[in-house]
């Protein structure tokens, strides 16, 4: 029943959900540019100067915090015990009671975002190819070369995960040997975050270099790569839908729902 939210000047708010009352905030210095993960009482969150925090949301209090090295630009993902944090070069997996360093992996300049899923943590980085790696030791299972950078977060679900990249192509890869299954090409950038439902992946593009005219949001066949159906939004769409029940919800930059 409680919202928890960053800004940009550092602070971490906890909001009533059925009332929007702030209920406390803590300020954590760097800018917080993603979303909080929440893991039973504990909340990590990243910051642009780099740090990571774990912050006990009965307390209020910090439990621990570590330096990554690099502006923290993707939300932290977990899975069995281990936190997973970018920071500029640097991708962690560190122990989520303490914020020790299990692994590091430092490949190429930036790591996207990324995602974990059955032991296995998927990103993309700055030389062009994305990576599956062993979510315990951090050793590189298989690597993919996408042709361009500039990541969505991957979405994963069947034996497929899929990620889209600057090249305005969605790929579908074999989660478990990264063989290519299928692409689909867009209209725009695909570094906006694919989301999947029920079979159907849904896809809104845009970037933030052409700012003109209307751009759509695909339906798509997650096993096949065929479009079922486009909508077209009357501007970029920049961040991810949400899936309802029975509704799609999505904003587009001019600041139409």
């Amino acid at each position: 029943d409680v919202i928890y939210i960053g800004n940009e000047n550092g602070n971490l708010y906890a909001l009533e959900l059925e009332t929007g009352e702030e209920l406390w905030s803590l300020s954590l210095g760097g800018g917080i540019w993603t979303a909080p993960l929440i893991v039973e009482e504990i909340i990590y969150v990243g910051s642009q100067t780099g740090t990571v925090y774990a912050v006990d949301s009965r307390t209020h209090e910090i439990r621990w915090e570590f330096e990554s090295g690099g502006w923290v630009m993707s939300p932290p993902a977990w899975e069995n015990g281990i936190v997973f944090v970018t920071g500029g070069a640097n991708l962690y997996g560190l122990h989520g009671e303490t914020g020790e360093v299990i692994w590091q992996k430092s490949i190429g300049e930036f790591w996207g975002p990324h995602a974990v899923s059955d032991g296995v943590v998927y990103a993309g980085n700055d030389d062009s190819s994305f990576y599956a790696l062993e979510s315990s030791t951090g050793d590189v299972l298989w690597s993919y070369d996408a042709g361009d950078d500039g990541w969505s977060a991957p979405a994963m679900g069947d034996g497929f995960v899929y990620f889209g990249n600057r090249l305005s192509q969605l790929f579908a890869l074999d989660a478990e040997t990264g063989d290519l299954r299928w692409t689909f090409k867009a209209e725009d950038w695909t570094t906006t975050d694919p989301v999947i439902a029920n079979g159907v992946l849904y896809l809104a593009v845009g970037n933030h270099d052409n700012r003109d005219g209307p751009r759509p949001l695909y339906a798509i066949d997650a096993e096949t790569g065929e479009e079922l159906w486009r909508f077209e939004a009357d501007g970029r769409l920049l961040t991810p839908p949400a899936v309802g029940d029975q509704f799609l919800y999505i904003v587009s930059f001019p600041g139409t729902v």
